[in-house]
């Protein structure tokens, strides 16, 4: 009975390390502010920001308790079909044949195509588990050399290492940006969940009424999760078609990058781009990066502007915990950001002009941009 529950415990922990390891290259940095939980949040922040030490630890910890579950099942079918006279090459053979089954099933198929389907999902139940294999290993990941051929990568690398040399002596501010130039495009990048989207039967009426509400120059067009390509405003052909017809017509191509690359590399590569769609390592649409978005970390808005002795305006990605700190008052909820909190006490995303009071606080949506909440009042009452 004991062996029985080692082997499932066993195979418990392999299919949580499996499908951590595809989960853990398929969710975005930007995706990790929806973990409400702070402790889990932490853990896959670290996960994330080590990802070489991370994989290591995966790989090393799978194939070590997938060879202990062999060996217990190995046990355990030998003791049951131990009185059975069957040859023991064919005994041998049925032992590994129903192992790799089970293990292929449970230990790597299913949890990987979860983890595909559900990254944030997968990232953060297993989390836990995943973190004290993590730890044990990370030391001797750092040991393990990193073979890599993006010659390009390390060369601006370099760059940026020899301009940031240059810049810290005479400007910090100029050395803060340049360092922004490291930053990769997931980090960036407008998620999929947030983008003002058309689908290829929409028509130009519609699109031109889009136009009217958002302030974009081009529009991400999707068919279910499928990127199609870009609507730009610019295109004459749209201003001089018929109302009634489809925007499929106009949709025109874009650069697609991968989402781990360096924004500085996407830049050099498309010199006369100003719209990006981002993919995933599998290939799936997860984003759009634009111009604008790399020149607005170049010049950012302060997240935080006093209009009087207790009242500001702030971002909605503000960190709770900034927020905490500028208030000096503690706020009991487990949400990353001031948007997260907000949601988490609404329900939904509020519109313009909407006042929520909670324990002393009232917050008033100035300004709203699709699914974010782009500046919010803050008053103590």
């Amino acid at each position: 009975m004991g062996k029985i529950l080692i082997f499932f415990l066993l195979l418990f922990f392999s299919f949580n390390l499996s499908g951590c390891e595809t989960a853990i290259f398929s969710t975005l940095r930007a995706e990790l502010e929806k973990i409400k939980n702070r402790l889990i949040l932490r853990i896959a922040e670290k996960l994330k920001q080590f990802e070489k030490e991370t994989l290591f630890s995966l790989l090393v910890s799978n194939t070590f308790v997938n060879t202990f579950t062999a060996s217990i099942f190995s046990s355990l079918f030998s003791s049951f079909w131990g009185d059975l006279r069957i040859p023991y090459g064919l005994k041998q053979f049925i032992d590994i044949l129903i192992f790799t089954a089970i293990i292929l099933v449970f230990g790597e198929v299913s949890p990987k195509l979860i983890a595909v389907k559900y990254p944030l999902k997968m990232l953060s139940i297993n989390s836990l588990v995943v973190y004290p294999f993590f730890l044990l290993l990370k030391p001797v990941a750092k040991f393990i050399p990193t073979f890599s051929f993006k010659e390009s990568d390390d060369a601006i690398g370099d760059v940026l290492d020899e301009m940031e040399d240059l810049a810290i002596t005479s400007d910090p501010a100029l050395s803060s940006r340049i360092s922004i130039l490291r930053t990769k495009v997931g980090e960036l990048m407008t998620p999929r969940d947030n983008i003002v989207a058309l689908k290829p039967t929409d028509t130009v009426k519609y699109f031109l009424e889009v136009v009217g509400r958002y302030s974009y120059s081009s529009y991400p067009v999707l068919d279910g999760s499928e990127f199609l390509g870009v609507l730009r405003v610019s295109d004459v052909r749209i201003i001089e078609a018929d109302p009634e017809e489809k925007v499929e017509r106009f949709v025109s191509e874009c650069p697609a990058v991968p989402v781990n690359v360096l924004v500085l590399k996407v830049l050099k590569d498309y010199p006369d781009d100003a719209f990006f769609a981002v993919i995933d390592e599998y290939g799936n649409f997860v984003g759009v990066l634009t111009l604008w978005d790399v020149l607005e970390r170049f010049h950012p808005a302060p997240p935080v502007k006093w209009i009087g002795k207790k009242s500001l305006i702030v971002s909605g990605d503000l960190p709770i915990h900034d927020m905490e700190l500028i208030l000096r008052k503690r706020i009991p909820f487990d949400t990353p950001t001031v948007q997260s909190l907000i949601m988490e006490l609404t329900g939904r995303i509020p519109d313009e002009g909407e006042f929520i009071e909670f324990e002393g606080i009232k917050f008033e949506i100035i300004e709203k941009e699709f699914a974010k909440l782009t500046k919010i009042k803050v008053e103590l009452t």
